[in-house]
């Protein structure tokens, strides 16, 4: 049977889920994975900015005040917005400041991807985004 998702798009969200938690081990370990099977660095940061700009969006929404999910859902981009709710739990213990500080550097990763940096770096700056 064909898989729907691929394994290393379920990896470079787990990938962020770890950035977003801080979980530097497990940052590294699932980088290097999908490095080892020879996922693109670009990939890789852009689906960690489209899970971060997606979780900045619902965080800051919540924190106007807005409560509807469908609301949330459109202005995040969600196409079910009964992922909101899912995505406000992720958010739940995250400030707004890091999800902006960790987007920023991303969209910084994404320049030097494009501009071909070594893994060696990406893998520094990975486990840079688990500290902000």
């Amino acid at each position: 049977m064909k898989s729907l998702v691929s394994i290393a798009t379920t990896n470079t969200l787990q990938l962020a889920k770890a950035i977003c938690v801080k979980d530097v081990s497990t940052a590294a370990q699932v980088f290097t994975t999908l490095l080892s099977q020879n996922e693109s660095i670009v990939k890789i940061v852009a689906t960690l900015t489209t899970s971060f700009r997606t979780w900045l969006i619902v965080k800051a929404m919540v924190a106007e005040g807005v409560s509807d999910n469908y609301t949330i859902a459109t202005a995040a981009g969600v196409g079910n917005p009964n992922r909101v709710y899912y995505l406000k739990q992720e958010v739940g213990s995250i400030s707004i400041s890091r999800l902006k500080q960790v987007l920023y550097q991303l969209l910084e990763l994404e320049i030097l991807a494009k501009l071909g940096a070594t893994e060696s770096l990406f893998t520094s700056q990975i486990i840079s985004l688990c500290t902000v």
